[in-house]
């Protein structure tokens, strides 16, 4: 089963005054490298999976979207996504509770999935993402975002080192040696799955996928004027988005 800290209570409080927890897209700092590759979604039906409190799922009904399915493990997630949405967007969005590790997706069912920093939290990359490509129409899309493998190699805690010279580095170690990883974040341990940058290409590939693009998000220069705690983000990637288009 997959691993579900969001429903002990003192967490999720906890991970909600995190600032990049907004109640709409305006916190997440890397949106930019998620929605240059949105196809246009007027009258789609969309799959959104690792849904979180539906931030994206709203976004996605305001461009015009007909229907979403937005699924998560955790119940408080769910509530808080609910309690988010206004009378009007409920009508069109369905959140349901579902364990993403085992969990099946209708076949032919949508012309759009999205997943945002979930499935370097899944065991099996490669059950997902056949899960994913049946359940799309042809030339439906398939847009995702890790945790960069250089940000998940390291098997111990990661964090920069400071040189002499005062300049930061992220040390890359570990790199190949796939397999989970247990970082301290927010009030717990949580277990990731650090995959190789060619593990996420090659089995959407295995599966038929056409990689559309690949983004490996950094701050721009408005964002580094306008948060002074971004400024080490430059050092390394934190996020990969991958765009995927089914052909057949």
């Amino acid at each position: 089963m997959q691993q579900n800290l969001y429903d002990d209570d003192e967490f999720f409080n906890k991970y909600l005054e995190y600032p990049r927890n907004t109640n709409d897209i305006s916190g997440i700092q890397e949106w930019d490298s998620y929605s240059r590759f949105f196809p246009n979604m007027k009258g789609m039906k969309i799959c959104d999976i690792g849904c979180g409190t539906g931030r994206f799922s709203r976004y996605a009904i305001q461009q015009g979207a007909s229907h979403i399915i937005a699924y998560d493990l955790s119940r408080n997630m769910i509530n808080k996504a609910k309690q988010l949405t206004s009378e009007t967007d409920s009508k069109y969005i369905d959140y349901q509770i579902e364990d993403l590790e085992t969990f099946s997706l209708p076949t032919k069912q949508f012309d759009m999935v999205f997943s945002c920093l979930t499935l370097h939290f899944l065991l099996d990359l490669d059950r997902i993402i056949a899960n994913i490509y049946q359940s799309l129409e042809t030339n439906g899309h398939f847009l995702f975002a890790v945790e960069h493998p250089i940000y998940t190699s390291s098997i111990k805690q990661p964090c920069f080192i400071e040189l002499e010279s005062n300049h930061l580095i992220w040390p890359v170690s570990d790199y190949q040696d796939e397999g989970s990883r247990k970082t301290n974040w927010v009030k717990g341990q949580v277990i990731k799955q650090h995959r190789k940058v060619e593990t996420y290409v090659n089995t959407c590939l295995k599966h038929g996928f056409k990689i559309d693009g690949i983004s490996e998000w950094g701050p721009t220069e408005k964002q580094l004027k306008e948060r002074v705690d971004l400024k080490n983000e430059n050092h390394r990637p934190m996020f990969l988005t991958i765009s995927c288009i089914k052909q057949n």
